[in-house]
């Protein structure tokens, strides 16, 4: 298991691509924290992965407020003791057409989903590293953009 004795955070991790992704890395060894703005799949998560004789947790986290943020990455860090992946799927989408998308629409998906990453990285960078600068101390970062998913986002 090349995963074994390292903790992945997946942000958005009740649903689509981040459950799939706190999936995949439980089969491969690692333990998972599964954090979602909708606390109860997440469980669901949870206890699929705990079932399949992985490690879990759990936790609700709006990764708009740096609050919920440092409480989550708090959290992983009572339960396993360190943090070594760290996977944002956590997201929103208004389905409208431009014109009609309004200003509190637009905060929001700008606060969950650019603000959310960059609140997840600084809070997973202080952890890694002494500072944030991440290339020296050897931590890759990734992006993947899949395009639209067949999730229950976009219905």
């Amino acid at each position: 298991m090349r995963f074994e004795d390292r903790v992945a955070i997946v942000t958005g991790g009740a649903r689509g691509i981040g459950a799939a992704t706190a999936r995949r890395f439980a089969q491969d060894g690692a333990a998972v924290v599964i954090a979602d703005v909708d606390e109860e799949p997440a469980h669901d998560v949870a206890a699929a992965v705990e079932q399949a004789g992985g490690q879990a947790l759990a936790l609700g986290c709006d990764v708009s407020q740096r609050s919920s943020v440092e409480a989550l990455f708090e959290a992983a860090l009572d339960r396993f003791g360190q943090v070594d992946f760290l996977v944002t799927c956590a997201g929103i989408l208004r389905i409208h057409p431009v014109q009609e998308v309004t200003d509190e629409e637009w905060n929001a998906v700008i606060d969950t989903n650019l603000k959310g990453t960059f609140l997840c990285v600084q809070a997973a960078a202080k952890i890694m590293v002494p500072r944030i600068e991440l290339g020296p101390s050897n931590i890759n970062v990734n992006a993947v953009a899949p395009g639209l998913v067949e999730t229950r986002m976009p219905r």
